[in-house]
């Protein structure tokens, strides 16, 4: 039986929308929406070609800044031509940056004559006001917790934690997570706590971290012991120019992208492969492309392919944990289960919420008859999914098999 992939089904429920809107885009019938729109919601009329580079706009963000959470359009400049024919509008607006701060944004963005996307660029951002969040034990908790480790004391650290926690993060681990965070985004420079939320007698606490060059949003979950229960990578950025290469189709191979995996949600992996292969060849460093890719020559059994695709998304994203998932599916369908386990326990380091990979090292282990670390991946998985029944029943069978 071919596994999805890690968490697509989370990205599609945020992103399939925003595909289908895409499409209608490509036949200019968003541009028809969006004029309407502005004719009803400003005093003076708005022209079609002002409404068609408005519509630009709005595809870009449907594609980037997922950051943020929410947008209100302050003003349009109108479009201007420069002697190559590219086209500039500039787009003043009041963005909630990451549920957390508000601020007013004013970018001018470039657009060859058909619409290709080729740079953004900022004019200016204004700081409006921070969200702040009264400080709890949970909060002095989960600070204290990333205290210890940006201090790199993980032994101190992982003693805040809770006995499951223990089990499942190793100091280790531990270090090595936070290694990989400053590797990616550079020196800490500081953190603070931006948003609480109570599920199920625990508090998530999420706290945001700025580095040298970026910025990731951990979420640190605290018992009602103030023990560290868990700790997940909910998002991060770093901070770089957006500006296409010029000799890659950037866009079109992200709408192909899209529709790929459209496809593949819907189970029609044949139908998504050629959409994915076509998207790989417009941009060759799109490697959620390569990943779709192989996820659907996998899907049709494909495997040689599928391998090759998965490890050409790895040599652009090294910590795509979607494809190490794959490629430890291929590895133990190989029978060497010991590069499988590899593959998926690197995924795990990466990503605490991987629960694709916590499964299959459960259950391969409880197949090896090692019930520990059957255990210690049943229990991770459920502390991800904490009302999955396929996860509480396999752990139930382990530990009657480990006697415990």
């Amino acid at each position: 039986m071919i596994a999805h992939p890690l968490c697509i089904e989370f990205y599609f429920e945020r992103r399939l929308v925003m595909a289908k809107f895409a499409q209608s885009l490509a036949a200019g019938v968003v541009f028809l929406l969006f004029g309407l729109f502005c004719l009803t919601s400003y005093a003076e009329p708005i022209s079609a070609d002002k409404a068609k580079w408005m519509g630009y706009v709005e595809n870009y963000f449907m594609n980037n800044d997922h950051d943020i959470t929410l947008r209100k359009s302050l003003a349009w400049g109108d479009p201007t031509t420069d002697a190559e024919g590219n086209v500039s509008i500039t787009y003043r607006y009041n963005a909630l940056i990451g549920d957390k701060d508000r601020v007013v944004i004013e970018d001018r963005f470039t657009f060859e004559k058909d619409g290709k996307f080729i740079e953004v660029k900022k004019l200016s951002k204004e700081m409006v006001e921070t969200a702040k969040i009264a400080e709890t034990p949970e909060t002095k908790a989960a600070g204290a917790f990333l205290a210890e480790t940006v201090a790199e004391s993980y032994e101190k650290a992982v003693a805040l934690c809770d006995d499951a926690m223990k089990k499942a993060m190793s100091v280790e681990m531990l270090k090595e997570i936070w290694s990989g965070l400053t590797s990616q985004f550079g020196k800490f420079q500081g953190a603070q706590a931006v948003k609480t939320e109570k599920l199920l007698g625990y508090v998530r606490v999420h706290m945001e971290c700025r580095f040298e060059q970026g910025r990731a949003v951990l979420m640190v979950v605290v018992d009602k012991d103030t023990k560290i229960s868990g700790l997940f990578l909910l998002s991060s950025e770093k901070e770089e120019s957006i500006k296409d290469d010029a000799n890659l189709d950037t866009a079109a191979s992200r709408k192909k992208a899209q529709e790929g995996w459209q496809n593949f949600m819907r189970g029609n992996s044949a139908e998504g492969e050629p959409l994915f292969l076509e998207a790989t060849q417009l941009d060759p460093k799109n490697a959620n492309a390569w990943q779709g890719l192989g996820w659907t020559q996998w899907a049709q059994g494909k495997k040689d392919e599928a391998k090759k695709s998965f490890e050409i998304c790895l040599t652009l994203d090294k910590k795509n944990v979607a494809a190490l998932n794959g490629l430890g599916q291929i590895a133990q369908l190989e029978g060497d289960t010991e590069k499988a386990i590899e593959y998926w326990t690197e995924g795990v380091k990466i990503d605490l919420r991987a629960t694709g990979p916590m499964a299959a090292l459960a259950s391969v282990y409880d197949g090896k008859d090692d019930y520990e670390n059957a255990i210690k991946y049943y229990e991770m998985w459920l502390r991800v999914e904490p009302n999955n029944d396929d996860a509480k029943t396999a752990l139930k069978k382990v530990k009657e098999k480990a006697g415990k």
